[in-house]
């Protein structure tokens, strides 16, 4: 709770390539990404992700649904 710059921060950017989910990382950890459309049930979207060392992101599919996203740490 001391270093500010442990919180997991998340934004979505608009690239040319479409919409992508972005979020900072601490290198050697697992973070899975989900997806919900009423805040209550989540769903896995995508693989598992491990940590390198980068910022890290994937895209978001464009439909006409609203969605939400979170980024959870597994390990």
């Amino acid at each position: 709770p001391t270093d500010d710059t442990s919180v997991l921060r998340t934004f979505v950017s608009s690239t040319p390539l479409g919409t992508r989910l972005n979020w900072n990382v601490v290198p050697g950890l697992i973070y899975q990404v989900q997806v919900s459309t009423d805040l209550q049930s989540w769903a896995d979207f995508g693989a598992v992700r491990f940590a390198t060392g980068s910022p890290d992101s994937i895209p978001l599919n464009p439909t006409n649904q609203k969605a939400y996203y979170r980024v959870i740490r597994i390990r």
